[in-house]
């Protein structure tokens, strides 16, 4: 007999300020290091990284 799932509660949970500030900062200095990874690379136009994937993805027109 297959069981039933349960019912799932979800709860959102404010991340604390300073852990705010921390996380900003440090996607702004990924961001800025991946666009030195995209030039040194010789990707122009607009791009943007699948994390998940490890890749680049290039938007071409």
């Amino acid at each position: 007999m297959a069981k039933k799932p349960k019912d799932v509660e979800t709860k959102h949970i404010a991340i604390p300020d300073v852990a705010k500030a921390k996380l900003i900062r440090a996607n702004q200095e990924m961001d800025n290091y991946l666009a030195g990874v995209a030039a040194g690379m010789g990707i122009k136009g607009r791009w943007r990284v699948d994390l998940n994937k490890m890749q680049f993805v290039v938007e071409s027109e």
